[in-house]
């Protein structure tokens, strides 16, 4: 493919239209298709290998747009995946630091309870 030209055969392809060949560029998809139902032979369409070429063509966009509408969605599938682990990560490190400062809050209260209990047994007797 020439340069441009893959991107606008992807284009065509996208929209389901018939890709438009030399002669037919000022006509619509559907304007062309309507003339061939019709029963004319339209540029392109009689000569076996120029036949050959565009269908080739024609197939090799389709594998571009294709390829690159899945690279897209394994882009955003990973991108998903991530943000879900990275969210997972995170909730695990939030109990283990509430859990962690529950510990600590109950220790610390258990120590004042315990020196204020053995303080207050030394100074009374």
């Amino acid at each position: 493919l020439v340069a441009g030209e893959g991107a606008a055969i992807a284009s065509y392809v996208q929209e389901g239209k018939r890709i438009p060949r030399r002669g037919e560029v000022g006509l619509k998809a559907d304007e062309i298709e309507s003339f061939e139902t019709e029963g004319f032979v339209m540029s392109g369409s009689r000569h076996k290998r120029m036949n050959a070429v565009r269908i080739r063509k024609e197939n090799q966009a389709i594998l571009q747009v294709y390829s690159a509408e899945e690279k897209r969605a394994l882009a955003m599938f990973n991108f998903e995946e991530r943000q879900q682990r990275e969210n997972r990560i995170l909730a695990d490190f939030k109990s283990m630091m509430a859990v962690r400062h529950l510990i600590l809050s109950c220790s610390s209260l258990l120590l004042i309870l315990t020196q204020g209990k053995f303080a207050g047994a030394t100074s009374n007797p």
